[in-house]
């Protein structure tokens, strides 16, 4: 008996033991894989755990890590697709061993299904049929537009209830004002953030957006951070004027309104300009509470 008590508390160190010799031994043949081992167990755990962190690991990984370039920092994929693929299969695992399983309407699963035939298989059937030359790089990115089908499903999946979405709606908020708000510094010509976009986010419009005025942040393009800009203050438009639940929602959307609202003047990207006054008119028409917030919106342009 006692041998076995003795066992049996000895048992935590014993595995602490082999599973610090087994990352000495990785960090021996690659420093990296040690680290992906770690974070690859800390993130299953959280993925186990509360499996709607997902959502938030997602919402970062798409906002910090798609503007950089394919195959730069993982071999064929940009680096939030491994991410989103690791997700889709924990999110399969829960769902599994959740007993309120829960599925897609009918009309958004036929939706996603024609958006996946139009933006992937038919472009790269296209090619094929034209014996244009394809690289394996080439066919990740022209079937990238399904991974929008994963995300729906995970996002539509492991949020419980009205307010995990609201705190992962915040969260996509918060993450747009670093952006914005990198993008602002990029525009008064911050050392340290030229250098962060020039080495890690390179891309072909960097210097000539500095030449025109215009900035990328961390996007990759002057368009597509005016894009992203935009749908951002879509989305305070939307949601100003209901319940806030809490002080805090209300100075994140004011602060997303502001930062977001000068970056996109400074992204010149007019389509976006266009659109968010577009949105604005529509959502508006349908919601006439808190007019008063386009009149922040205006202040934060005119100041910027």
């Amino acid at each position: 008996m006692t041998l076995r008590l003795v066992r049996y508390r000895g048992e935590p160190y014993l595995w602490a033991l082999i599973v610090g010799a087994a990352l000495g031994v990785l960090s021996l043949v690659s420093p990296l894989i040690a680290v992906g081992l770690i974070a690859g167990v800390v993130f299953a755990a959280l993925a186990f755990a509360r499996p709607v962190m997902l959502c938030y690991v997602l919402v970062a990984a798409v906002v910090f890590l798609s503007g950089m370039p394919r195959g730069g920092l993982v071999p064929l994929f940009i680096p939030n697709e491994p991410l989103l693929a690791a997700a889709a299969g924990f999110t399969f695992v829960v769902l599994l061993l959740r007993r309120d399983g829960r599925r897609l309407p009918n009309a958004v699963i036929a939706a996603l299904l024609f958006m996946i035939l139009g933006t992937a298989i038919i472009p790269v059937l296209m090619y094929y049929v034209r014996d244009f030359p394809l690289s394996t790089s080439d066919i990740f990115s022209l079937v990238a537009p399904a991974q929008y089908a994963l995300i729906v499903w995970i996002f539509a999946s492991l949020p419980r209830d009205d307010d995990d979405r609201y705190r992962i709606v915040h969260f996509m908020l918060i993450c747009g004002s670093i952006v914005a708000a990198i993008g602002l510094l990029e525009a008064i010509r911050v050392p340290f953030v030229v250098s962060l976009i020039r080495d890690f986010y390179p891309n072909v419009h960097f210097n000539t957006a500095a030449e025109l005025g215009r900035i990328t942040s961390i996007m990759g393009a002057w368009n597509s951070l005016g894009n992203f800009l935009m749908i951002n203050l879509i989305m305070v438009l939307a949601l100003h004027g209901y319940p806030s639940r809490g002080k805090w929602g209300s100075i994140n959307l004011i602060v997303n309104l502001i930062l977001c609202g000068a970056a996109l003047l400074a992204s010149g990207s007019y389509a976006s300009l266009g659109g968010l006054a577009l949105s604005l008119v529509l959502v508006k028409t349908f919601d006439r509470r808190g007019w008063q917030i386009i009149f922040l919106l205006l202040l934060s342009v005119f100041v910027q």
